[in-house]
């Protein structure tokens, strides 16, 4: 609901994506007053909303992909970062800021961070980078990533006849990257 002076107004849907970082006014037990950046206070559920963490040092990576796989389906779109439609950068970006990890917005950025791995040592939650592409492990041969050609996000293999089998990113990989909060 929206309050106005105090009081409460009639209130249109208001739609908040994934990821986006609001200031709590004031709290009740269930829900928290959001002051909008038109100065409107939004009322938002305690169970809609999470903290952003700050200076984390560990994040667990099966919380990772489990919170990745929730955008299964969604469209890929260039330049997107969410869940109206992801590229494979903003992607992982996105799910990362939301354990506290900050990472570069594009892949020839990303490619720098954490320490590579040797393939054949692969774990869930590393980088999986390819040619211009970035996603997540998912176990040791799998990769959940946004895709123009795979349409959207979803999870691939990368084991000849596996499910999902995607024979150009078994070809087109470069490497993969463990971050320093996985380790």
């Amino acid at each position: 609901r929206l309050y106005r002076s105090g009081r409460p107004a009639v209130s249109e849907p208001f739609f908040l994506y994934y990821g986006t970082k609001l200031r709590g006014r004031r709290a009740g037990s269930t829900d928290i007053a959001i002051l909008l950046p038109d100065a409107r206070v939004l009322r938002v559920k305690r169970s809609n909303l999470r903290p952003v963490k700050a200076n984390v040092t560990r994040v667990d990576p099966a919380a990772v992909t489990a919170d990745a796989r929730r955008f299964l389906g969604v469209p890929y779109l260039w330049g997107g970062v969410t869940s109206a439609g992801f590229d494979c950068s903003g992607f992982v970006r996105t799910v990362m800021a939301q354990c506290g990890v900050y990472l570069p917005r594009d892949t020839k950025d990303q490619i720098k961070v954490g320490r590579k791995v040797a393939r054949e040592r692969i774990k869930t939650g590393d980088l999986l980078f390819f040619k211009r592409h970035v996603g997540f492990a998912v176990g040791t041969d799998r990769v959940i990533h946004s895709s123009a050609g795979g349409g959207g996000v979803r999870v691939n293999s990368l084991t000849p006849g596996g499910p999902d089998y995607r024979q150009d990113l078994d070809r087109d990989f470069n490497q993969a990257r463990r971050l320093a909060c996985f380790s």
